[in-house]
């Protein structure tokens, strides 16, 4: 969950910095785009902390996340934010196939109590 941490982290930068020259610049398209992208960056990072509890979990979080950026792209009309939708769609993606793939293992009775 390294990317999700490090997609979390530079979703946050990069809209914090859109956030902050809409504010000085009195611009409320960049305020808002930049706040969606915060939100973004939030549940992403609270996904990956919901990675270790629950998979399924932080799987459903990560789609919303991917919601909120395709919601802000189209209607702040920013290419990037809706280019964001990619990080949180794999992240699901991956988080979905560690749930399955875990949930197949225990209905087989293949987990064993050092796996978890």
């Amino acid at each position: 969950m390294v990317l999700g941490i490090l997609f979390a982290t530079y979703v946050g930068i990069e809209s914090y910095l859109i956030a902050a020259v809409g504010v000085v610049n009195q611009i409320p398209q960049l305020v808002g785009d930049g706040g969606g992208g915060i939100l973004v960056a939030l549940l992403c990072a609270t996904a990956v902390v919901l990675v270790w509890l629950s998979p399924l979990a932080s799987g459903l979080i990560f789609l919303l996340a991917t919601v909120v950026s395709g919601l802000a792209g189209v209607i702040y009309q920013d290419n990037v934010t809706l280019f964001w939708m990619l990080g949180p769609i794999v992240l699901a993606i991956v988080n979905f196939t560690v749930y399955w793939s875990q949930r197949r293992q225990r209905q087989s009775g293949q987990w064993t109590e050092s796996q978890g």
